[in-house]
């Protein structure tokens, strides 16, 4: 089979035409000038605030955190595997690993003064200290060297701590004990589809994104992080809230609807992929990709066809809080989809709105009519919280705020 590969840029504004992508990488996912379900999801709940934490905003960068790392790297371990684990992320050494360990300078001047080297002064510098101690304590690990040694090992991977890797660890095998996920996260009985990414533009003019961590023939799956839920509170009604709160519903909705133009696009030939990929090998991935408009329709046999599955992951923590994952299914139709459908349908509405009449080049503001603190209008009026009042009287307010000029 002759396989299209993803065009390579040709300019700075690097944008692909509309269809399917696999193994695109995500850095060219998020520079295509398209709406995506946190877009979407941030137009629903932010309105004018959506144009400041975009890429409209000179002044806006989204920073990494090791949450939003931990999570980006369970995501790669289950759904994609060691390889591209491995590929991606570099694990940072262990200091328990080194019996012996040197770390501060005070560590090491003893070290050195307990050995044949030169007498040395405790008020030198470390890096002095160190590069002595590489010739008269051969044997004894640094963690400064160990550390540089591992910065450039590292390259231009995700750097990982050891113990976040260790939890991943726990977290895959609590993963693969359960056959839902472990059915999930292997694409049992057929071919991995990891980070397939689908484009298409409304007859508006709108370009809209969709990134489907695992597709599979009945099942859009997609892992998110449940973790610093309060204390106390039940696991489940903690996931139930930040469906809620965090829109997820918006973007599983969304997911079915890119799944339909990604229907659209196969039988139109419109396939892309990264030829020397990741993950499983170009000709069956699109080969599998092939038949999914045929064997894995909406409607199959009279039921519904397909589903979104989250899989909410807890991780370890100090608090006292053990790894847990939660599979929660949505079914296409339902309440759920009909509530995400329509955010992504009123956030895409007031998009459209505010580009015609204000742009994207200028930042977006919001002018509310006047309120009153006593306004006969809801909508209009300002409330004081009750626990602000002074309720004791004074002697001469009567006076003072009755007076009137004679």
């Amino acid at each position: 089979m002759k396989i299209r590969p993803i065009p390579a840029p040709v300019d700075a504004d690097d944008q692909l035409p509309d269809g399917v992508y696999i193994g695109l990488p995500e850095s060219r996912y998020f520079a295509q000038r398209a709406l995506g379900s946190s877009d979407l999801a941030s137009l629903w709940a932010d309105g004018d605030g959506y144009w400041w934490k975009s890429r409209h905003n000179p002044f806006y960068s989204r920073k990494r955190s090791d949450p939003l790392d931990f999570g980006s790297g369970l995501h790669c371990k289950v759904l994609e595997g060691p390889e591209a684990f491995a590929a991606r992320y570099f694990v940072a050494p262990n200091p328990l690993d080194f019996p012996g360990l040197l770390v501060t300078a005070p560590q090491i001047f003893s070290a050195l003064r307990a050995s044949d080297a030169p007498k040395i002064s405790p008020k030198s510098k470390k890096t002095d200290m160190i590069e002595m101690a590489k010739a008269y304590l051969p044997d004894r690990p640094i963690w400064d060297v160990i550390e540089e040694r591992a910065q450039r090992q590292a390259g231009d991977r995700v750097v990982l701590q050891a113990e976040a890797a260790w939890q991943l660890e726990i977290m895959l095998e609590a993963a693969m004990s359960d056959p839902t996920l472990r059915a999930a996260a292997t694409a049992e009985g057929g071919v991995r589809l990891v980070e397939v990414s689908v484009f298409w533009t409304l007859p508006t003019g709108t370009r809209l994104r969709f990134r489907f961590d695992s597709l599979l023939p009945a099942a859009n799956v997609d892992l998110k992080s449940i973790d610093n839920y309060r204390q106390g509170d039940q696991l489940e009604d903690a996931i139930g809230k930040a469906i809620g709160s965090r829109s997820m519903d918006l973007q599983a909705a969304l997911s079915f609807t890119a799944r339909r133009m990604a229907y659209a696009a196969i039988e139109a030939d419109q396939i892309w992929v990264d030829p020397d990929p990741l993950v499983g090998d170009p000709e069956e991935q699109v080969a599998w990709l092939r038949r999914f408009p045929r064997d894995a329709p909406l409607d199959l046999d009279g039921s519904p066809g397909w589903r979104w599955l989250w899989i909410f992951f807890q991780k370890p923590d100090n608090a006292g809080r053990a790894p847990t994952i939660v599979p929660v299914w949505m079914e296409f139709g339902g309440l759920e989809h009909r509530d995400g459908y329509r955010k992504a349908a009123h956030a895409l509405a007031f998009y459209e709105q505010k580009v015609a009449t204000v742009g994207l080049d200028k930042p977006w503001t919001a002018v509310k009519p006047a309120h009153h603190l006593n306004a006969a209008a809801p909508e209009l009026q300002i409330r004081i919280p009750s626990w602000t009042r002074q309720p004791m009287a004074v002697a001469d307010e009567e006076e003072a705020l009755t007076w009137r000029k004679t």
